[in-house]
């Protein structure tokens, strides 16, 4: 779905790695995130600080056309495409000094492969995919013990990068490829091209059409997982439709769909989604609709890692953020502001947010599971949604009221998170009708859900939307009086049905 993106990437003279640095005590083992950057030195900076933030998959997309320009020319020192090679390796030995899992995308024909003069970005014509496949392969003897998964192409489902979209002729390449890579290094993951999660009218069109269309033409056995990219058009939760009724492919929602595909023409296949976040950009240009300001889209990654752990647990095992950094300090690009941190490297609120869903790192863990071929177990589905802050648990209001105005009593909150939602259970007892405020904690603060007016007793049974929740309050007091009077607080549970 990004307009091209891929590096060109520069000679650094006399660049460094930093050495190997501890894990940190905590870490994110179902994310990734995307790094940006032209230099090897900004690399290696955005490796260690993802690193240092408990993140342990990063992805880098390479164009191979600004290593092979010319037919072989990367492989003779001096040649070109020569210098972009050696600064590859240099920032592969970045990234596993700083403890990463890495994913390599590779796209962006040469002229001499694609046919097309001046358009990096169309695959090569029939008879130079064996080249593109000779090319995986020299990756992978060269630098596969620095490489944990290969992603053939980006997007081959949008004219950006395959014109016109060709099921058939990407899986082509892809079944090239992963032999390739496989037959140099049987243990390395190798991932369908992650699909734009686009959706159209005609249903013959679209990343759903266009996934089918890749399984009927062979995908089953050249795909270790099968990768996403999704950029929501609203909040992280929101349950848009796409034109054929089915959950928007662009959407958290869309994920459960695409797994009801998967499973009908290859069960128990991983699914990552390879790029997702929202820009903080303003007055963007274009796809102004994934925008959000930075406090905002800080709320918007912690809510869409809660919901991945409560509703996708063993559909979608992973979720990178694109990207780490800005790319640039225009803010009226969208596609340049999606960073956890600004183009000066100033941290956003979202980098921050990232401890709130950091989990203790096992003892002597160093890569999430399922990160080899050989080792396909996917993240564990109990890996738990963020937690309500203790301070926040105690509500600051007693449970039971007795006065000269009459007596009021709010039973034990029960919560239970099932279909998206959020099922509320409570009982009131009183002397009088009773209002009561639900509110719903989320990133810092609460906010409020409902307004609800009770008789004097009896069940009160709501079923909210959950937003990423972290906990539930519901406060009540007696009509005739003008101020809460009494509270109860109960955290969302961190497993849910989906």
């Amino acid at each position: 779905m990004r307009p091209r993106l891929w590096l060109t990437l520069a000679a650094l003279v006399g660049a460094t790695c930093p050495a190997a640095a501890a894990p940190s005590a905590t870490w994110i083992p179902d994310a990734g995130v995307s790094l940006t950057g032209v230099s090897v030195a900004d690399v290696c900076r955005s490796a260690q600080l993802a690193g240092d933030a408990g993140i342990p998959w990063v992805s880098l997309g390479i164009g191979w056309g600004s290593i092979e320009p010319q037919p072989d020319s990367y492989r003779t020192p001096g040649q070109s495409g020569s210098a972009v090679w050696a600064d590859l390796g240099e920032k592969l030995r970045c990234a596993k000094a700083a403890g990463l899992s890495m994913e390599i995308r590779i796209a962006d024909a040469p002229e001499w492969a694609s046919g097309k003069s001046g358009i990096a970005t169309d695959p090569p014509t029939p008879q130079n995919v064996p080249a593109f496949a000779d090319f995986t392969r020299d990756l992978a003897a060269t630098y596969g013990g620095m490489i944990d998964a290969y992603s053939p192409w980006n997007e081959p489902n949008i004219r950006n990068f395959w014109d016109p979209p060709d099921a058939v002729a990407y899986v082509n390449l892809q079944k090239q490829s992963y032999a390739a890579v496989k037959s140099v290094d049987p243990t390395a993951l190798v991932m369908s091209a992650p699909l734009a999660g686009l959706s159209f009218s005609d249903p013959n069109k679209g990343a759903y059409a266009f996934i089918e269309n890749a399984y009927k033409a062979g995908l089953k056995g050249s795909a270790d997982i099968i990768g996403w990219n999704a950029y929501p058009a609203l909040t992280p939760e929101a349950e848009l439709t796409d034109p054929q009724g089915r959950p928007d492919p662009s959407t958290l929602n869309g994920q459960r769909h695409l797994r009801t595909i998967v499973e009908r023409y290859d069960p128990g296949r991983p699914i990552w989604l390879m790029e997702h976040s929202w820009s903080t950009c303003t007055n963007c240009t274009p796809n102004g609709v994934n925008t959000a300001t930075e406090p905002v889209q800080a709320d918007y990654l912690v809510r869409a890692f809660t919901y991945r752990r409560r509703y996708l647990a063993g559909s979608t095992d992973r979720i990178f953020w694109y990207n780490l950094r800005d790319s640039t300090g225009d803010r009226n690009k969208w596609e340049h502001n999606s960073g956890l941190l600004r183009a000066d490297w100033s941290p956003k609120p979202a980098f921050a947010a990232l401890a709130a869903i950091s989990v203790p790192r096992p003892p002597g863990a160093t890569t999430p599971p399922g990160s080899t071929a050989t080792d396909p177990a996917p993240i564990p589905g109990a890996l738990p949604a963020p937690t309500l802050p203790r301070a926040e648990a105690i509500p600051s209001l007693p449970a039971r009221l007795v006065s000269k105005g009459g007596r009021l009593r709010l039973g034990k909150v029960t919560l239970k998170a099932s279909g998206q939602k959020i099922l509320i259970r409570t009982k009131v007892f009183a002397t009088g009708p009773v209002r009561l405020i639900v509110e719903g904690f989320s990133t810092r603060r609460w906010r409020t859900i409902t307004k609800v007016t009770v008789p004097t007793q009896g069940r009160v049974a709501l079923a909210v939307p959950d937003a990423g929740y972290l906990g539930i309050r519901i406060r009540a007091r007696l009509s005739s009086a003008s101020r809460w009077q009494v509270a109860r607080v109960a955290r969302v549970p961190s497993s849910a049905r989906p």
